[in-house]
């Protein structure tokens, strides 16, 4: 019996050992399993954050976009999105984004066969708050038997096409089309640029495909197909088709081309750069990459560059007119020395060829009102005014221009016409605090500080810690004290005035009848009337 119950004691050891073994066992292998398990989507109070599916399969050759969407909750203006990519190696990587006006984001990653495989895990903040943390798995593809024989045969076939013997290529692809498909080709370039060209951009790919049934390797109708994808908001799939372009024909400068305006879309602007210099290597005239370049290095704040490129294009191009504004707006914002004049002379080179020339107008309001802002720093107030008068008459309701040459005038002491152009400027926008203080400043200067204060008072209700306001109507409440005490004053000397004025008339009265009293006295001891005169000597 004894022997009996260390043996239970023994298997029920075992037992009990066994499963703690199989639960570590488990936890071990749940554990390098869960990464599989990705997270697509999170959500707070501040926004949402997702990406399609969990896992993403690449196979040899292959490159796909994974898009990442978002959703900000009461999304500010200027406000940035902050996304954090962190790769399986630990390697973490950030990109800075604009949302649309609701709230709305996307961030594209792009993945290939030479992509780090594992778990990827993105972390989104707007304005430093976090919204969350989601992951993706990257993953070979697995393929069955079947497939891989399949693209063994498939690779082959692409090898004997594209890779004929050098001194045979040329011949061969002129034997590879008849004459018939030749102008059967013809025919649907015509029909495919039509549909095109009218926006039809579903009806130009059917186009676009069938000439690529007839020649895979036609490099324009690649970059083609490719654009109307573009166009139609495909970036992904347009750029496999650039990409192919490419394979065949790494000498085509436009697929390259057509590849940093995909980048750009996607908002990565260095990679957008990389793609106009294959370009401009490919064809170092290509005036559309290069004008694509200098207008990307200005959208990316790198001003000088971006002057270079479209300095490069107008001496192609003297007359291009998109290089020409481009440049204005470049040397306003760079704002060296005398940019901003070399900017005037640009843009009014841009109106005297076509002034309806899309932003053209604006641009050149911009530029002059960064010259008069310029003069009004410097001092030069009657200079500022003329150019923000150039702004008036270019545009009557523009409301900068009226309020920066309120201001202006209001330095030069010119306070009457400086509440003129305040009213202006309010009469286009009430409600600004900026322009109803300035009016009630200007009115404090007149003396006029009832009036100021009901215009303070209109700036406080808008913004109730709006400080010069605050500081301004205080002052003229402090004046206004001054005054009232100046009029007590007054008022006090006045009646102090009166009062004597009464008491020295009391007195001339007395004196009088003193007088009087003295005479008769006198002219009653008076001897000799003869002698009056003298005695009164």
């Amino acid at each position: 019996m004894f022997f009996y119950k260390i043996y239970v004691l023994q298997t029920t050891t075992r037992v009990l050992l066994t499963l703690v073994v199989v639960i570590i066992l488990f936890g071990i292998i749940y554990y390098n399993l869960l990464p599989i398990y990705a997270q697509i989507e999170a959500s707070n109070e501040y926004g949402k954050i997702s990406v399609e599916q969990e896992v993403f399969e690449i196979k040899p050759g292959e490159s796909k976009l994974i898009k990442i969407i978002g959703q900000i909750e009461n999304p500010s203006k200027g406000g940035l999105v902050t996304v954090m990519m962190t790769d399986p190696n630990d390697t973490s990587s950030g990109q800075r984004l604009v949302t649309t006006e609701d709230g709305y984001f996307e961030y594209y990653i792009r993945v290939d066969d030479e992509t780090i495989l594992g778990t990827y895990k993105i972390l989104a903040s707007y304005n430093n708050l976090i919204i969350g943390t989601i992951s993706f798995v990257i993953e070979e593809k697995k393929f069955t038997e079947q497939e891989i024989s399949e693209i063994r045969n498939a690779t082959k076939q692409q090898m004997t096409e594209l890779e004929p013997e050098p001194e045979q290529q040329e011949e061969s692809e002129i034997k590879e089309l008849s004459p018939e498909q030749k102008e059967k080709i013809i025919k649907l370039n015509v029909e495919a640029g039509a549909f095109y060209d009218s926006k039809n951009y579903a009806a130009a790919i059917e186009k676009y495909s069938e000439i690529l049934e007839i020649d895979p390797t036609n490099t324009e109708a690649l970059n083609r197909k490719g654009l109307s994808y573009l166009f139609s908001g495909r970036p992904e799939v347009a750029s496999y088709y650039f990409n192919k372009a490419i394979l065949i024909d790494p000498t085509f400068a436009e697929p390259y081309y057509n590849l940093a305006l995909v980048y750009d879309e996607l908002g990565q602007k260095e990679t957008s750069l990389s793609y106009f210099d294959k370009a401009l290597e490919a064809d170092p005239s290509f005036t559309s990459a290069i004008l694509g370049k200098g207008l990307t290095l200005f959208l990316y704040g790198k001003y000088t560059e971006a002057i270079i490129e479209l300095d490069r294009l107008l001496k192609i191009e003297p007359n291009n007119l998109d290089a020409l504004s481009g440049k204005a707006l470049a040397l306003n914002y760079r704002n060296m020395n005398n940019d901003q004049y070399d900017a005037l002379l640009a843009i009014n080179k841009v109106l005297q060829q076509d002034y309806d020339y899309p932003n053209a107008l604006q641009n050149k309001k911009v530029i002059l009102n960064t010259i008069g802002i310029e003069l009004y720093n410097n001092h030069e107030f009657k200079k500022s005014i003329s150019y923000f008068d150039e702004i008036i008459a270019i545009d009557s309701q523009n409301f900068d221009a009226y309020h920066n040459k309120a201001l202006s005038l209001y330095y030069l002491d010119d306070f009457d016409n400086s509440l003129i152009n305040y009213d202006k400027a309010l009469n286009i926008n009430p409600n600004s605090k900026i322009a109803l203080t300035g009016k009630g400043t200007t009115l404090n200067e007149l003396g006029r500080f009832s009036e100021a204060i009901v215009f303070f008072d209109k700036a406080l209700a808008i913004d109730p810690n709006y400080n010069t306001a605050i500081q301004n109507r205080q002052f003229s409440f402090q004046e206004i004290n001054k005054i009232n005490q100046q009029k007590q004053r007054e008022e006090q000397i006045r009646l102090q005035n009166n009062i004597l004025t009464s008491i020295g008339f009391v007195a001339a009265i007395g004196t009088g009848v003193a007088v009087i009293v003295m005479r008769r006295k006198k002219s009653q001891v008076k001897s000799v009337p003869s002698d009056d005169t003298q005695i009164w000597k």
